[in-house]
């Protein structure tokens, strides 16, 4: 899309290992508020 209007534009421009920690660093952080939460749900 980007070299459609700027040719010289480099197309590659995401970091792998930035889209990677993203995704364990989100996958982390839920299932932890998973793992509190459910016995917060279970008690009521």
């Amino acid at each position: 899309m980007r070299t459609a209007f700027y040719p010289m534009y480099p197309t590659q421009m995401i970091s792998v290992p930035y889209v990677l920690a993203w995704i364990i660093g989100s996958l982390v952080v839920g299932l932890a508020m998973q793992r509190v939460m459910r016995f917060r749900i279970v008690e009521h």
